[in-house]
């Protein structure tokens, strides 16, 4: 059921963030391609604030469990670090090629950020002077990052062409790589699963023990994107997808891998499905400019 439509951004919303529950309530990013990342009400979708600075499309982005903070990444070949609760801009950081995917540490003192350099880079948040941990991923782009539950390990795209590489987080080392059946188009964590789409499959991982892949879901579709719900409703775990070609929203049965219900109205491709954590609601994002909860 729809809850409300998100207007707002003047482009193409490329990811969603949503924090865990605060004093304050659920909060809502928006990483957007018209230069302005937003911060809104995750319940009702009202507009709470704009981070205001970026130059280019803004790719990522990502909320730390409370929303005090924030951090972005951007075409405009910077990643920024925000005060999610003034809007304040903490730290903006100059990269030599476009950023495409930025995400916090569980101990939200790093940020892995990655993107056209091809290569996957770790900032000290708490050590603004300090050089980064940088490694070479290539060839490809590297569209997404996500570290392990303990924060030793950060998990990303782009080392080859479908595969999914996992990294020392201190070393820079590659300690796991696997092979998929497709481009890594999306990463989503849920408390220690991960969730993999690539166009035509989603995989699921345990994350407890290094990366172990536990189901493979088919879809019958081109995706864009994938979230696990956080906890089971009515006695069943669903999956989000975004679909490219219908600009529709699926929810899959993961023990079935059946689709349970097709949602449609936007006006174009889906490029990020994201759970609220209550596991009751979801919000997506698409080229029309808005978001739909």
């Amino acid at each position: 059921q729809l809850q409300g439509i998100c207007p707002g951004h003047t482009k193409g919303v490329r990811q969603l963030s949503f924090s865990q529950p605060s004093v304050d309530g659920v909060f809502l990013a928006s990483a957007c391609q018209d230069c302005t990342p937003m911060l809104r009400d995750g319940d009702n979708g009202d507009w709470v604030g704009s981070f205001v600075g970026h130059k280019g499309a803004v790719w990522s982005t990502h909320l730390n469990p409370d929303a005090t903070r924030g951090v972005t990444g951007s075409a405009d070949f910077t990643w920024r670090y925000w005060d999610a609760t003034t809007g304040a801009e903490l730290r903006s950081v100059a990269t030599e090629h476009a950023v495409r995917a930025v995400r916090l540490s569980p101990s939200h003192d790093r940020v892995a950020v990655a993107g056209n350099s091809k290569t996957l880079s770790i900032y000290d948040l708490n050590s603004p002077e300090s050089d980064p941990i940088s490694t070479g991923v290539g060839p490809d782009v590297v569209k997404a990052v996500m570290w392990s539950p303990d924060g030793a390990k950060v998990i990303s795209d782009g080392g080859s062409p479908s595969s999914l590489q996992t990294w020392d987080a201190r070393t820079g080392a590659v300690v796991q790589s696997i092979s998929l059946p497709g481009p890594v188009r999306d990463l989503d964590q849920q408390n220690s699963t991960l969730a993999v789409a690539t166009p035509g499959h989603v995989l699921i991982f345990s994350m407890e023990d290094g990366l172990r892949e536990t189901s493979r879901i088919e879809m019958k579709t081109d995706i864009t994107s994938a979230c696990l719900q956080p906890r089971s409703v009515g006695g069943k775990t669903l999956l989000v997808v975004g679909e490219a070609k219908d600009y529709s929203v699926g929810l899959h049965d993961v023990a079935s891998g059946d689709q349970v219900a097709k949602l449609t109205g936007h006006h174009g491709p889906v490029h990020c499905v994201r759970f609220h954590p209550d596991g009751a609601h979801f919000a997506s994002a698409s080229d029309d400019a808005t978001i739909r909860l």
